[in-house]
């Protein structure tokens, strides 16, 4: 059996704390915050499995010299970052083409589809099914 220190006691934390415990291991969570009140409680409660958004873009070359030379954008460029993480950045935009944009959101959905029945396992162990709400999510643009 071995210890295993989890960071964040949101939602995500707490999941994998648990299939970890349930896997045999010693887990404690830490958080400088009460559980549940950081990005967990800022997602208002929703377990979201539908939407898999990539930060990578086939649009986003177009759209870099906005983002870079606006004075309106609300982005903030620290140009000695920038400068310091130049290869990382290339790799990413080399990423930015729309094989490569459908494959990781076709990797993320595969990910998160699964996600249902992890929550769902974790509800009825801590008994609080009855407080949860199955809904279809509403876009809205």
């Amino acid at each position: 059996m071995s210890k295993v220190a989890i960071i964040g006691a949101g939602i995500i934390g707490v999941c994998c704390a648990h299939f970890l415990q349930k896997s045999g291991h010693k887990v404690t969570i830490f958080d400088q915050n009460e559980p549940g009140t950081q990005t967990s409680f800022g997602n208002a409660g929703l377990f979201a499995s539908h939407e898999c958004v990539t930060a990578n873009s086939p649009n986003l070359w177009q759209n870099i010299p906005g983002m870079l030379f606006n004075q309106d954008n609300p982005i903030v460029i620290d140009w000695i970052y920038i400068l310091k993480h130049l290869p990382w950045a290339f790799k990413f935009l080399k990423n930015c083409t729309s094989k490569k944009t459908e494959y990781i959101a076709e990797s993320l959905s595969s990910f998160s589809r699964h996600s249902v029945l992890a929550y769902d396992e974790i509800f009825d162990v801590f008994n609080i099914l009855n407080k949860v709400v199955n809904q279809k999510p509403i876009f809205l643009y």
